[in-house]
């Protein structure tokens, strides 16, 4: 069925797109149907009221008959004459009920397409099932025993009592006619959203803005409605399950799938009802970690400001892994200038440096002395010198191979991480200044801000560079009178 198009008048405009024609806003039964929803809210909960007291009344019933013989006294009648009640006081209300319905239905489907929970079909069968539930009652004076046996004893009174505690779903046909997803305006919205069917629509809702309502509300009727039919069977067989206390327990038990096995059903059909239990208590569990699943999922918003907490806190960490790079420059450093005055005696391991200094030597010394006389006239304490400051050269190189790597590694976080590009200079320049009053020393400066691995790279060889011209320097200001174990010739010449 198409949607029923509303014409407006002649001399009607649209103002704006929000706006409904003149003659729509006059057919929509908002004023005629707006006061049937609060009747047919009172109406469900008078039902469930009427249901909770049916409930009693049949348990009360059904535990009176405390032997296999069953007798039918004075108080089993009052009973079922109070059940018997309030079942007609039911159909009463779900006829108010549902004529009300009706009228909603007639309102709406001259808008509706797709009526969604008011169509027809869907009423139909869900009316039948409410009138055939409310009609299930225990005869005046009819009773039979349908399994009599050893393990066994089943009476038509118990598959009764077992009907009337279905009408428990009346509680949840009230939650779901007080929601507001299942409001005149919900429904006017999901027809215009093309939603194809409104109920599965507005239990989904619920589900979605009160599962945790929906979880222990499930939890709870369900552990009581599956223990009173447990009890209504085993009550007679004086098992393991002999009063409603140990029926909870057993159905809890199941139901939490935990089963300790000191309690179990001895009948046939409360094992089935155990099995249901079970199914139940895995139903809710999924949903209980598909609700925390989707608690703890992050929202847009909520992400953004979660990578902006987060990137502080790694921050942090960085700072640290920055200031151990620091104090490996600085250690280097100190190195560099402690050692580097005490390196005029390296001749073997740099060949540059060997040829200048023999060509100086030389000069100075006023003689040819070839590079073989030079190192065999060096004394043995120049020697040993020279080898102790190699093996100090050898750790300088370790170390810069050190901070090289811990530098690479600084670099590759500081592409992710702007707060350490904007703050390592600072950090420089707190962490390689020793302050001191006699000897200030300072490194040069180094600013990663902004700066690439192969910039960095260049620093540190630049870095070095420095310590060799150092180095050149130095070889250029001495002579040979410099060394504590002169040579030979430049003593005599000195004398």
């Amino acid at each position: 069925m198409d949607r029923v198009k509303v014409f407006p008048d002649s001399g009607a405009r649209w103002t704006n797109n929000n706006a409904f024609p003149r003659r729509v806003k006059t057919i929509f039964p908002k004023k005629n149907i707006g006061h049937l929803k609060p009747k047919m809210i009172t109406c469900t909960m008078l039902t469930v009221l009427l249901s909770s007291l049916s409930i009693f009344i049949a348990v009360v019933e059904n535990r009176a008959h405390k032997a296999r013989v069953i007798t039918i006294n004075s108080f089993t009648y009052s009973l079922r004459l109070a059940l018997i009640g309030t079942s007609l006081l039911q159909g009463i209300l779900l006829i108010i009920y549902w004529s009300l319905r009706s009228k909603v239905n007639k309102a709406y489907n001259m808008f509706f397409s797709k009526s969604g929970v008011f169509a027809g079909n869907d009423c139909k069968k869900l009316m039948a099932f409410e009138f055939i539930l409310i009609s299930i009652v225990q005869p005046y004076t009819y009773n039979t025993v349908i399994f009599d046996n050893e393990y066994n004893f089943v009476t038509l009174d118990d598959l009764i009592t077992i009907c009337v505690l279905c009408r428990s779903y009346f509680l949840f046909k009230l939650l779901y006619d007080a929601s507001y997803y299942n409001s005149y305006r919900a429904q006017w919205v999901g027809n215009l959203t093309d939603v194809e069917n409104m109920m599965k629509f507005a239990l989904k809702a619920f589900l979605q803005t009160q599962v945790y309502s929906f979880i222990i509300g499930m939890l709870v009727l369900s552990v009581m409605f599956f223990a009173l039919i447990i009890t209504t069977i085993e009550k007679e067989l004086h098992q393991q399950v002999r009063t409603y206390s140990d029926a909870i327990f057993l159905t809890f038990v199941t139901e939490i799938t935990i089963g300790y096995g000191d309690t179990v059903p001895s009948v046939v059909v409360t094992q089935l009802v155990s099995v249901l239990t079970c199914f139940c208590g895995a139903f809710m569990f999924a949903m209980l970690l598909i609700s925390i699943q989707n608690t703890i999922d992050l929202s847009d918003n909520e992400s953004s400001a979660f990578n902006d907490i987060k990137y502080v806190i790694d921050s942090k960490s960085l700072n640290k892994l920055a200031v151990k790079v620091v104090q490996n420059w600085w250690t280097l450093s100190k190195m560099r200038k402690k050692n580097l005055p005490r390196f005029t005696q390296v001749v073997k391991y740099n060949k540059n440096l060997a040829k200048f200094r023999l060509t100086r030597m030389k000069n100075n010394a006023g003689h040819n002395t070839n590079m073989k006389t030079t190192i065999y006239n060096m004394g043995w304490t120049s020697r040993q010198r020279t080898k102790q400051l190699c093996k100090s050269f050898k750790e300088l190189d370790d170390y810069e191979k050190i901070s090289t790597a811990l530098l690479k590694k600084q670099l590759v976080i500081s592409k992710k991480s702007t707060f350490i590009e904007m703050n390592c200079q600072e950090i420089l320049e707190n962490l390689t200044g020793v302050r001191d009053d006699k000897n200030y020393v300072r490194l040069p400066s180094f600013n990663p801000r902004g700066s690439s691995l192969n910039n960095n790279l260049a620093s540190l060889k630049k870095q070095k560079d420095m310590a060799v011209k150092r180095l050149l320097m130095r070889f250029s200001q001495s002579t040979v009178y410099d060394t504590e174990d002169n040579l030979t010739p430049a003593l005599e010449k000195k004398k």
